[in-house]
């Protein structure tokens, strides 16, 4: 899997990518998790300007924990990227994007753990 996928300099992507990620910070029921997944997925999708290599489908059968080892590496950018925003509430969204991050892949998260952190 290719890492060198640079963020879009379409400014109505990235505003695309923002409002998904308050979308996906919307989804709060346990039993709507595939849809939240799928919202970080299209957020991310946004932010980068292309489709993936990889097609996450979500169904009712999906499995989270792979769906977000792949998109992680990504995700996490645009996450920690969209922290230092002006506006608040993406902050904060991202900072609760981060956490459902953790949550669910836990050390996974490899080497983008010391970037979270700090």
């Amino acid at each position: 899997m290719n890492l060198n996928y640079l963020p879009s300099t379409n400014k109505n992507l990235i505003r695309a990518a923002k409002i998904e990620l308050l979308v996906a910070d919307a989804i709060n029921h346990p039993s709507m998790i595939n849809k939240k997944v799928e919202a970080y997925t299209k957020a991310t999708e946004y932010f980068y300007g292309q489709k993936f290599i990889f097609e996450i489908k979500i169904s009712n059968n999906y499995d989270i924990y792979s769906g977000l080892l792949q998109l992680s590496p990504f995700l996490c950018k645009f996450l920690l990227k969209t922290m230092k925003d002006s506006l608040e509430v993406l902050r904060m969204s991202s900072i609760k994007g981060i956490e459902f991050l953790i949550e669910h892949l836990g050390c996974s998260l490899g080497w983008y753990l010391p970037n979270i952190l700090s």
